[in-house]
This record gives structure tokens, C-alpha cells and sequence, in this order.
């Protein structure tokens, strides 16, 4: 595996993006004000009535001429990257896509990259900018509905390696929300990797991926925002959001997966990322109160183990990490040190990189595999997926199973037909 911590081409690459929380991106963060979102068909349909004038390249390829590229190209991998990037992480910058895939003609300043138009002239990607006054950055996420054209295209190896073998869902896309999740998933990839060798998107991170064999109802809020593992199989489930009383309810939602693994291999943890920029100070204190106040009757309640939860979810403000335009706390952000709640109802400041202040059980065969099937995913920072695991067999045994069970790809997945 590189040694990241001496690669100043991957721990730096962070400075040439857009910092999407003190950069002036969005002028009210909370919400997505100003944007506007394209894809091929409205554009066309507004320029036929006059109402627009679109640019050459957006109407540069036909739909049928875009899929005989994409089909045909050499540039057919890049094209599944970009696609399978936006899938896992909802919505991105054209930055943060180019450092996903590892193809860095994607940059602020290259406005019309073939690599996105062509998905977006096929109808599966649609674009948009944060404000009519910070039209160079341009964000990319899926489109309402996956043609069922591009499903039938594609080889098992290249559907797994795209989808990760999950339902193609349209869920989640909010932007700024978005956008910073995987700023900090990139950040923890770039500057941590040799620590955590897998990254994961809100596609990739269902309860029913982490704990398949839940022996409780799976909760209705059964999705992170990413998932972070780390080299001994823990997994960090993460949650971007500022308001305290989303965070137990959350908390509420994961409790059932968290207990179900505390009788297994100890392998999960639950975090919150704060992104909160306006009074700060005053917030966190609230939360903490609040927290700590609710979680354990709450829990206890429902009849979980309240103190063994308390000790597998934590607490992490963005300027805690990062205090300012790309900038990045090393003494905080290094070691991933949170505030994590003890026994006796404490706060205390606890690192997640450190294997022996936050305990997994999982065997490291195990542990090592599963990092090796996640490495297939192009939805996963390219520069981790080195070293996969030979999957042959398993997609051998795939197009078997498929084949028997008379299953074909929709808009929705694989389901009988």
C-alpha cells in the first residue's frame, strides 16, 4: 500500500479544490438557494421554445451518439468512474470527482470535460452551479432515474464495480450536504489512507452492508452518510448535520444495528461531523447538553445498552479539523481525535485512529477481505483501490445466480423479470 503520510501529491490535494465550507460557495449554507440543475433533455426542450441558448457542448452529442461513446470509447472506464462517483457520493464538485477518478483535466477551469458531458448528453448525470455568482465550480449529481439503456450495457464486472451490487437509488442528493461529506471522506483519504484503506459513500453504506445478519428489525434510518474503515476492520458510519435533535433521533435510528454488533465483532461506530460555521461556540455546548442528557434514558427505553452505545458514538465539529480556509488541525485531525461520552456520562476527547482506545473484535482475515472487495468499487478514491481481490470466481458464481433466477437489471436493480 503507498505511504501516504510521505505523498505530498495525494495528502495536499485538497488545496487545489474549492473549500466547501469556508470558501464562498454557498451564501446561505443551509440550503441550495441559486441552484440550478440541467439536464440534456430540458436544455433541449428550452432551446426548441427559445427560451435559452444553450453552449455548443451541450448539444453536441445526441443521446444515441452519446451512448455509441461511451460504448465505444477508450475513455469507457473513465466514463463508468465518473458515473459510479456520483452514484456512491450523491452530489460533487467537478474537483472532487476528478480527484475520486484520478483525472485531473477535471478542474474548475476546464468548463466542458467530455468525461461528464457525455454521461450527461446519455441522460444519466445532471449539472448545476451553487450561485449565479459562483458559476466556475460546477456540481454533478445523478439523474432522477438511471436508464434502463445504460443498466443493460454494462458487463457484471463493470455493474459491481459501478453500483457495488446495491439498488441504483436517487435518495440523498442535497447538495451542500453532500458535498461536504465527501470533502471530509476525500480529506480522511488523502492525508489517512495508510489508517483507513477504504472510504465509502452514502451509496455503499446501508445497515444491511454493514450488518447483514442483524438479528433485529433493520431501523428506518438504515443509511450513513459515508463510512470510513479502517485497517482493522472498524468501521466509522458518519453523519453530516447541525441540529441536535436530528442527532438523537438518529442516534435512536442506529441504536438496533449498534447493539446487534455489540454481540458480535464490536466493529461499528457512529459519528457526527458538525458543520456548523454560525455560533459555534454556543451550539456545541447545547448539543453536548443535550446529548448527554437524552441518549441514555432514551436508549435505556428502548431497552438497549445504553452505556456501552454512548461509548460507539461520537461528536467532531468541521473547525475543529479544519479552522479555517484550507487549513487542516493536524494535532486534531491526525489521530481523528472526537468527543466521545463515558460511562459516567463525561465528555471526553478520544481518537478513532488509535486501535486501542476504540476496541474492534473483527478477525483481520475478514477484515482484510472486505477491504479488498471494496477496492473494485470506482466510486472509491482511485488512489486506495490498489491491490484488489481477485473477484472472478465471484462474479462467475454472480452471472450464474442471476441466470437461474431469471433476473435482469432495472432502473431500480436487479429484481425478477
Amino acid at each position: 500500500m503507498p505511504n501516504y503520510r510521505i505523498n505530498p501529491d495525494i495528502a495536499n490535494r485538497f488545496l487545489r479544490r474549492v473549500d466547501p465550507y469556508w470558501g464562498p460557495v454557498w451564501s446561505v449554507p443551509a440550503q441550495e438557494t441559486g441552484i440550478t440543475w440541467h439536464d440534456r433533455k430540458s436544455v433541449q426542450q428550452l432551446a426548441s421554445h427559445g427560451l435559452i441558448k444553450p453552449k455548443a457542448s451541450e448539444l453536441r452529442w445526441s443521446e444515441e451518439e452519446a451512448y455509441e461513446v461511451m460504448h465505444n470509447s477508450r475513455m469507457r472506464q473513465l466514463y463508468l468512474k465518473v458515473i459510479a462517483a456520483t452514484f456512491m457520493w450523491r452530489t460533487l464538485t467537478q474537483e472532487q470527482i476528478g480527484d475520486i477518478v484520478g483525472w485531473a483535466g477535471l478542474n474548475a477551469k476546464q468548463h466542458d470535460p467530455q468525461s461528464i458531458f457525455i454521461p450527461w448528453s446519455a441522460g444519466i448525470l445532471q449539472w448545476g452551479h451553487p450561485t449565479d455568482f459562483f458559476k466556475p465550480l460546477r456540481l454533478v449529481r445523478p439523474s432522477h432515474g438511471i436508464p434502463t439503456r445504460f443498466l443493460n450495457s454494462l458487463t457484471y464486472r463493470e455493474r459491481l464495480s459501478v453500483f457495488g451490487g446495491q439498488t441504483a437509488v436517487m435518495h440523498g442528493r442535497m447538495a451542500r450536504h453532500n458535498i461536504l461529506n465527501a470533502e471530509v471522506s476525500l480529506r480522511v483519504a488523502e492525508r489517512l489512507g495508510h489508517l483507513f484503506p477504504i472510504v465509502l459513500g452514502e451509496g455503499a453504506s446501508f445497515a444491511k452492508v454493514l450488518m447483514p445478519a442483524a438479528k433485529n428489525k433493520e431501523p428506518s434510518y438504515s443509511v450513513g452518510d459515508a463510512v470510513w474503515v479502517r485497517s482493522d476492520g472498524l468501521r466509522i458510519i458518519v453523519e453530516t448535520g447541525n441540529k441536535a435533535d436530528s442527532i438523537i433521533e438518529k442516534i435512536k435510528r442506529w441504536a438496533p444495528v449498534l447493539t446487534d454488533d455489540a454481540r458480535g465483532n464490536r466493529s461499528l461506530y457512529l459519528l457526527f461531523v458538525i458543520p456548523n460555521q454560525y455560533k459555534r461556540t454556543d451550539w456545541v455546548k447545547y448539543a453536548k447538553e443535550k446529548i448527554s442528557t437524552s441518549v441514555f434514558s432514551a436508549l435505556a427505553l428502548a431497552g438497549y445498552d445504553a452505556r456501552y452505545l454512548a461509548s460507539r458514538v461520537g461528536i467532531v465539529e468541521w473547525s475543529d479539523w479544519f479552522p479555517a480556509y484550507q487549513e487542516i488541525n493536524e494535532d486534531a485531525f491526525a489521530p481523528l481525535r472526537v468527543w466521545q461520552l463515558d460511562r459516567q456520562q463525561h465528555w471526553n476527547m478520544t481518537s478513532l485512529a488509535d486501535p486501542y482506545t476504540t476496541e474492534c473484535e473483527v478477525n483481520q482475515a475478514d477484515a482484510d477481505k472486505s477491504i479488498g472487495y471494496a477496492k473494485h468499487l470506482y466510486g472509491v478514491p482511485h488512489f486506495l483501490r490498489d491491490n484488489p481481490i481477485d473477484i472472478s470466481e465471484d462474479l462467475l458464481y454472480l452471472a450464474k445466480k442471476l441466470a437461474s433466477a431469471n433476473l435482469a437489471p432495472t432502473a431500480a436493480g436487479f429484481k425478477e423479470g
